[in-house]
């Protein structure tokens, strides 16, 4: 438990059940990343604090993998709040920004390979802005681009490296977007890069635009946002599943295939290769 007049808060739960999130240390502006792992105890937990900013910052864990490692966002400079990886061996590393590491960057998700998803300001956009980036240990922090606008960020990243999220469609930011809207996208690695969602995916009503890709699964099942056109307020979600290109249950190269019925081993094969089509259904 918190102390009294303090708080805990929860963002992200692993398949172990491992938690993570923040703990208030001396005040309401003093935070520090935490990990709570299930005790030996029916209805304990093992509290651990992450390693982090030793001053008065404001720092959190938002995301966690199967291996137990967390990313989030802390201060290790006293200056500027970057994007963070606590690996579960101990540590943290500070994952940097785009372009400038004056800019902040905040990690959403992290993957079983410890690749990361997630924002940062730009030397792209104005200072209040950001995009969206993918980060790995081979590659640093990298810009992913935007949909023809200048705003992006990555909310969530499969095993595979398929990260989802949101991009601005215009540039100009005194406008609205082309349909009111920003759009979900899809990225992976080694692609030719980001794809909005509602070019690429079937069944959607034509009235209806994807805004954000909020979360994936490693069979690349996308959950998504979705806004009647022109529309201030989120009317429904979809939930959208990759089409084989080729014959259902086929293992062509280069399909991302929707399984044969009662075996999955097609999709398991086939994931991480290019992602060319969705079906979507709102709820």
């Amino acid at each position: 438990m918190a102390p009294a007049g303090s708080e805990n808060r929860a963002y992200a739960i692993s398949e172990s059940g491992s938690i993570v999130g923040m703990t208030e240390r001396t005040n309401p502006y003093d935070r520090w990343p935490t990990l709570w792992s299930p005790a030996t105890e029916p209805n304990n937990w093992n509290v651990t604090p992450l390693l982090s900013s030793s001053q008065n910052f404001t720092d959190y864990a938002f995301a966690i993998n199967s291996l137990g490692d967390a990313a989030g966002w802390c201060d290790l400079s006293g200056l500027y709040s970057h994007a963070c990886l606590w690996p579960h061996q101990g540590g943290v590393i500070d994952l940097g920004a785009l372009d400038n590491q004056e800019h902040s960057s905040i990690a959403n998700s992290i993957n079983s390979s410890r690749e990361v998803a997630g924002q940062s300001q730009s030397d792209a956009v104005y200072w209040m802005s950001h995009r969206a980036f993918y980060w790995s240990n081979s590659t640093g922090i990298v810009d992913i681009g935007a949909l023809g606008g200048l705003r992006s960020e990555g909310f969530a990243i499969s095993d595979t490296g398929v990260v989802v999220g949101y991009a601005d469609t215009v540039v100009d930011d005194t406008l609205p977007d082309i349909d009111g809207h920003p759009h979900a996208f899809v990225w992976k690695r080694a692609s030719s890069g980001m794809i909005d969602l509602n070019a690429v995916t079937q069944g959607k009503p034509a009235d209806y635009i994807l805004t954000d890709g909020l979360k994936i699964n490693n069979k690349n099942e996308i959950l998504a946002l979705a806004y009647l056109d022109h529309d201030p307020w989120p009317q429904s979600f979809a939930v959208l599943k990759p089409v084989c290109p080729c014959a259902k249950g086929s293992d062509a190269p280069g399909c991302v295939c929707t399984p044969k019925e009662g075996d999955d081993s097609c999709c398991a094969r086939q994931r991480g290769l290019p992602v060319d089509t969705y079906t979507g259904v709102l709820q």
